[in-house]
């Protein structure tokens, strides 16, 4: 909520979530699963982390999820050399 209030046209309040399959559910870690319903609303579908474990998750889950998973090392050599 801070962050709305420090810069309201930076701050997307989402109205409706995306679904998850109950297979995907199981796979992904429980604390992350608002991370992907996010990212599933989003045009890009892409995840940046620090966190191994989620984005294994998220590739096992790829070709029902259509997101795109980076750690954030990786991302940045990728836009570096861009």
């Amino acid at each position: 909520m801070r962050a709305f209030i420090k810069n309201s046209q930076k701050v997307k309040f989402l109205r409706e979530t995306a679904t998850i399959s109950s297979e995907c559910i199981k796979k992904l870690p429980r604390k992350d699963l608002y991370l992907i319903e996010t990212a599933l609303t989003t045009q890009t579908k892409l995840v940046l982390t620090t966190d191994q474990k989620l984005k294994t998750a998220i590739e096992e889950c790829k070709n029902f999820l259509k997101i795109e998973s980076y750690l954030i090392d990786e991302f940045f050599n990728i836009y570096e050399k861009e």
